[in-house]
Order: structure tokens, then sequence, then C-alpha cells
């Protein structure tokens, strides 16, 4: 039964909300293991970094009024996805600073 066909459900309204908790928690359980394959894969977490680089997550906030709305936005998305990140695998964040700071450093070297 899918979220949409609840008026033909006719168990009592606390049931209905333990079987959207349970269909909520389950859908999240299915993206966390997602996320955590996911991390396991080099290219992923290169792009997950990148994706937290081009958010701001190490700039400063503007005074503009329209930049600082803007950054506000990026800095959402890196905030949801640092916590994403963690609560999947605690370690991932600090493998993904590692991996860049050696990518640097690789590109410092070769000039």
């Amino acid at each position: 039964m899918s979220d949409h066909d609840d008026y033909l459900d006719l168990s009592e309204p606390d049931e209905q909300e333990a079987e959207r908790e349970r269909r909520k928690r389950l859908r999240r359980d299915v993206e966390a293991n997602d996320l955590k394959d996911l991390l396991g894969d080099y290219r992923v977490r290169t792009l997950l970094w990148r994706t937290l680089l081009k958010c701001g997550i190490y700039t400063d906030g503007s005074h503009d009024t329209e930049t600082l709305i803007r950054e506000a936005g990026r800095n959402d998305v890196s905030n949801w996805l640092i916590r994403e990140i963690s609560q999947v695998d605690p370690s991932a964040f600090v493998k993904m600073q590692t991996e860049a700071t050696q990518r640097l450093q690789e590109l410092r070297d070769a000039t």
C-alpha cells in the first residue's frame, strides 16, 4: 500500500502512523546503505569532495546580501552532505580530506 492509499486503510490511526514511520525508516536504511557502498569508491569520494568545495566548505562568508544568501544555500548543502557521510561512515570525511591533501601535494610536486 502506498502513502496515497491511506484513505482506503481502515486500521487505527496509530497503526497507520506506525506503518508510515516503518516505511520511512526502511527508505532511510536503503539510502544509508547505498551511500556507504558508494563511499567505498575513490572516484565517488573525489566527486563528493569536489561538491563540498563547490559548496564553499572552507570559504569565509561574504558581506554582500545576494552573495550571502547564495552561500547560505550552498552551506546548507555541504552541511547536509557532511552529516550524511558522517552518519554512514564516521571515518569517511577524514579519509576524503586526506585524499584531497594527497592530490594537492601530487599536483604541487608535479610543477
